[in-house]
């Protein structure tokens, strides 16, 4: 699959030329070519998921769309720059469905999804705590958390990384 990423005033736009079971499509002119390390200065990146899809959109389709965007990224990143990004997800809020779908085995396929995105080096999944205690939610409800994927509050989280160089990306 061709990828074309831009990654501009922390927005990541991501462009397929060829999207998984899709014929392939030629949008008319060939992928940009960048020089090696163009992407340099975005090797750490935090990416906040909060948010539950709307009514009628099927939530395994909604949350593969966004950790496509994750592994978009991180394969742009680290084919450009020769080395794998760091790329921590703060699931917070009602982003917290993700993690409850894969776990009841509504979404096998986000499960699958979730465990490649896991096995990626450098690529960490966090939770936070005050949405358990807000949602009422146990650490078994959730697809493979554990006390080593749990910050405290996934806001200051953000703003933690943020304040060691890790850029922003809200999905």
């Amino acid at each position: 699959m061709k990828q074309l990423m831009l990654l501009s005033a922390g927005l990541l736009l991501s462009l397929n030329t060829q999207a998984e079971g899709m014929p392939a499509f030629d949008p008319g002119l060939p992928p940009p070519i960048v020089a090696p390390g163009y992407y340099a200065s975005a090797q750490k990146l935090a990416v906040q998921i909060n948010i539950a899809p709307n009514d009628g959109d099927p939530i395994e389709r909604f949350y593969l769309k966004l950790i496509n965007n994750v592994n978009n990224y991180y394969q742009t990143v680290k084919t450009n720059n020769g080395t794998a990004p760091q790329v921590h997800v703060i699931i917070h809020g009602d982003g917290i469905n993700m993690l409850l779908a894969a776990q009841d085995g509504s979404a096998p396929k986000l499960a699958a999804a979730l465990d490649a995105l896991r096995a990626k080096e450098g690529v960490k999944l966090v939770v936070c705590y005050n949405t358990l205690l807000g949602k009422q939610i146990t650490v078994s409800q959730l697809y493979k958390v554990g006390a080593d994927n749990i910050v405290l509050a996934g806001v200051a989280e953000l703003a933690r990384l943020q304040g060691l160089g890790f850029a922003y990306l809200k999905l």
